[in-house]
């Protein structure tokens, strides 16, 4: 892809989110979160109330990490893809999947986890602890599930040895485990198995979520593996056993495997 149709498409790609966030009605959940709830997704969605007097008083934020989020995807491709072409192209259809376009144009806390995410892996290769480390902070704080990141990270750390991360990432399991665990597994068993994939089909796309599987299981049989690796990986197969054992609140899933399958499945472009 030339870097001439990518800009193009870029600025088309904005005017279309515009348009979906000014022509979308507002949703019950996200009226609910925007008018009631105390939480920190109602403070960040009110942030711009009464500047713009129309939708993008509470979607414009969401619209700003989305495309944040396409461009630090473009950031990691180029990591990868030696072509910038190619780098072009993955972040192409990056934008254009399901579940990058729904959290850029809706009140969801998933966009700024997808960033969070994003950021830790760049971080990582250019090896910024500290930015590293205030990363996993933010993610304990906000994201209830994120106890499954912090367990693929403190794989990642344990093989490469690093002992001040892997305490780290030890620590903060630990903590939101206990004080922040938003996995609800309790109840009766009740096997979600193939819902869990139909999910992951329409929020990434059925071909990309082949595509990923595909790349995962080839550089686990022979390539080098590193944090994306070990991030998508202990996501999915987590979220696999859980869906065996009973429904889970996959949402609190997807955007950590987000981050990992889209930015993954690249290598075999």
């Amino acid at each position: 892809m030339k870097k001439s149709h990518f800009y193009i498409f870029i600025f088309l790609y904005i005017l279309s989110l515009l348009y979906l966030i000014l022509t979308l009605p507002i949703g019950p959940n996200e009226a609910k979160i925007f008018f009631i709830k105390n939480e920190i997704l109602h403070h960040i969605s009110n942030l711009f109330y009464g500047f713009f007097k129309n939708n993008l008083d509470f979607r414009v934020i969401f619209l700003i990490f989305g495309i944040l989020n396409i461009y630090l995807f473009f950031l990691i491709s180029k990591i990868y893809l030696i072509d910038s072409s190619k780098s072009y192209f993955a972040t192409f259809v990056f934008a254009l999947l399901p579940g990058i376009i729904t959290s850029s144009v809706i009140i969801n806390l998933d966009v700024f986890i997808i960033t969070l995410v994003l950021i830790f892996i760049l971080a990582n290769y250019k090896r910024l602890k500290v930015l590293e480390i205030l990363t996993m902070i933010i993610l304990l704080l906000i994201h209830k599930a994120s106890a499954i990141f912090f367990i693929s990270v403190s794989i990642y750390f344990a093989f490469k040895r690093d002992k001040i991360m892997f305490t780290l990432s030890i620590l903060f399991t630990a903590t939101s485990i206990i004080y922040f665990n938003g996995l609800d597994i309790g109840g009766k068993p009740k096997g979600t198995f193939l819902a869990l994939f139909g999910l992951y089909s329409a929020i990434f796309s059925p071909i990309i979520f082949i595509t990923f599987f595909y790349s995962l299981y080839r550089i686990w049989l022979r390539d080098k593996k590193d944090i994306l690796w070990y991030i998508s990986s202990t996501a999915f197969i987590i979220s696999i056993f859980l869906s065996l054992r009973q429904k889970v609140t996959n949402h609190r899933l997807c955007p950590i495997c987000n981050s990992g399958y889209y930015t993954y499945s690249v290598n075999i472009l």
